[in-house]
This record gives structure tokens, C-alpha cells and sequence, in this order.
């Protein structure tokens, strides 16, 4: 009887760690949709999730100045990250949406760029999310600080990068809003700590002249 227990044991745990190799061995590819959703799929699991109130930006966009434009949906997202750990799968995205809804009004030419952490199951189903939006002209004076060459949250092309497997990024609000408080927040992401997700820390500083 032990040596059957054993036997059944032996098994169930190959089983297991055969089935987390497979998971991790498949990335999830990210699909934009409309209205804020995206689709993920990981082999033959697909599953659509609705971020639309979780990102900055105007989603859906028009032209005042050529009502014969129409209307165009701008949803975007990006995977930076993916990780497998403990059978979550742990994602994180950018979604890059216009800022203004008025593509020919204020903020028309900008971008909001909202950074997404989510811990999904094995039906890449959202268990835990959070949102951080890192850059908003319309709906926030929120900036970026730095550059690819002097910060390590993007490189020289605007693509946020990881420097020894963690992604910091640092950005100032209220910049030119000079009768609300400025601050400076800094976003890190660890790598190997993915299961802890997004850390936020936020600090009143001078504003620069």
C-alpha cells in the first residue's frame, strides 16, 4: 500500500510540474480590441478583459474641426512583462490612449500612457489589478521625468525597459498647474517579486522653476 501511495504520489507531482513547465512555456499573446478590452490568449484558454475604467485617455476620439472624420477607437495595449509563478500567471501592460477626445482641440496630439498589473488564473481570468497612469495631458498634468539615457524607465525609442530585472519609472504631476501641489511619484516593478505588483510612493517636492 505505501509504495502505491508513493507510486500515485510520484506521479501527481510530475504531472503538476510538467503542466506549470507547459503554462510557462506559453506566452500569453495580448490582443487590443475596442472600448478599453483586450483578449488574451495562451494556446487554446482565451479570455477578453474590459480595462476601460482603469486607463487614462480618451478612448474613443473625434476631429471638431472634420465632422467627416468620424469617430476612431484608440485602445492600445502593450505586454512588457510576463511571469508564471506559483500557478497565477502575473502580466504587465502599458496602454497607450489619446489623451484629448478632440483629436484637433487641446491635448489632440497627445498620449496617456497607464501602466497594468494583473494577476490572472489559469483561465486568464483578472484575480487582482492595478493602474497606475504615469503620463495624461488632458486629464492630468502628468509627466514622465527623464529619458532612456539618464532613468531607467524607457530607452530611447519610448519602450519602458528593465535594468537588473526591475522597471522604475518616476513622473511629476501638477507641473504647470501652479495653484495644485506638485509631486513627484516613482512606479517600480520587481521582476522577481512579480506577485507583489506595482509600488507607489508619492513625495511633495519643490516645483522646479
Amino acid at each position: 500500500m505505501k509504495n502505491l501511495l508513493l507510486t500515485v504520489f510520484v506521479c501527481i507531482s510530475l504531472l503538476l510540474t510538467f503542466g506549470n513547465s507547459a503554462v510557462a512555456q506559453t506566452k500569453i499573446k495580448v490582443t487590443p480590441l475596442k472600448k478599453g478590452k483586450m483578449q488574451l490568449a495562451r494556446g487554446k484558454v482565451k479570455s477578453i478583459l474590459d480595462l476601460s475604467k482603469d486607463i487614462s485617455g480618451c478612448i474613443v476620439t473625434y476631429d471638431r474641426g472634420d465632422p467627416t472624420a468620424g469617430k476612431m477607437d484608440t485602445t492600445d495595449f502593450d505586454k512588457i512583462d510576463e511571469v508564471v509563478k506559483g500557478g497565477k500567471t502575473y502580466l504587465l501592460l502599458v496602454s497607450e490612449i489619446n489623451s484629448g477626445c478632440n483629436v484637433s482641440g487641446e491635448c489632440g496630439a497627445a498620449t496617456d500612457l497607464t501602466l497594468v498589473w494583473l494577476k490572472l488564473n489559469n483561465r486568464l481570468q483578472i484575480e487582482s489589478k492595478k493602474a497606475v497612469a504615469v503620463q495624461s495631458c488632458f486629464w492630468g498634468d502628468i509627466n514622465i521625468i527623464g529619458d532612456g539615457e539618464t532613468s531607467s524607465e524607457t530607452d530611447p525609442t519610448g519602450n519602458f525597459i528593465f535594468k537588473k530585472g526591475i522597471l522604475a519609472v518616476e513622473f511629476e504631476t501638477n507641473r504647470y498647474k501652479t495653484d495644485l501641489e506638485y509631486t513627484v511619484t516613482s512606479v517600480t516593478y520587481n521582476r522577481a517579486a512579480a506577485e507583489k505588483g506595482l509600488t507607489v510612493k508619492t513625495a511633495k517636492r519643490p516645483r522646479p522653476e
